[in-house]
């Protein structure tokens, strides 16, 4: 019997077959390379797929904590300068107690009969300030994409109440007595300012609230 390593074909030529009639060594390697390429594509594809849920979920993230952040800056103005305002303007009155044109004007008129020039020139020189310095601070704000109108429209209630006011203080400066009813326009102006204020204040929360889940 002879040597079974003579039929190794050692010094060239083709590889023999497996002695059990499988595939040939060259034909093993080949799919030993196949089936690792085949894993490492594998894992490649594992490892993108993860990467790529993980950009998801922080651009997802991102997005609501940008929300948040707007809707911290949009509230803390509102309750540095609009608030405060209507604190100085109706001192003593409780704020959340107005809720309609009839209530605001009301509390305007009754300060107004009890010393009306000494009154506006307390919101011209004291109150009005709050609402100037409101305006910048609205401008200066980078909302999302989708929310730019509405701190625009925001910003032009600020400037309408503003506006209001200060012609509203003009007209009881330049009369010798207040009469209600002569003032009834201006007032009128004033709580279009203050209703659209709020009216665009509250879109921005309930859209806030939308984009993040709340």
């Amino acid at each position: 019997m002879g040597d079974p390593n003579e039929n190794l074909g050692v010094g060239g030529g083709q590889l023999p077959s497996s002695p059990l009639g499988g595939p040939s060594l060259d034909a093993e390697e080949k799919a030993m390379r196949k089936g690792k390429g085949r894993m490492l594509a594998g894992m490649i594809l594992a490892v993108a797929a993860a990467v790529g849920l993980t950009v998801v979920l922080l651009a997802s993230g991102g997005e609501g904590e940008a929300y948040r952040t707007f809707g911290r800056n949009v509230n803390g103005l509102k309750q540095e300068h609009f608030d405060q305002f209507w604190g100085c303007a109706l001192r003593g009155a409780n704020i959340a107690e107005i809720t309609d044109n009839e209530a605001l004007q009301s509390q305007i008129d009754r300060r107004a009969l009890q010393g009306s020039k000494r009154y506006v020139a307390q919101v011209r020189d004291d109150c009005l300030p709050k609402l100037a310095e409101l305006r910048p601070k609205l401008d200066t704000l980078i909302p999302p994409e989708d929310m730019q109108a509405d701190v625009t429209q925001l910003a032009e209630a600020t400037s309408q109440l503003r506006s209001a006011w200060s012609n509203f203080i003009a007209a009881v400066e330049a009369s010798e007595s207040y009469d209600p009813d002569a003032n009834r326009d201006a007032i009128s102006q004033i709580a279009r300012g203050w209703y659209d204020f709020k009216r665009s204040h509250s879109q921005i929360n309930s859209k806030i609230r939308e984009r993040i889940g709340d």
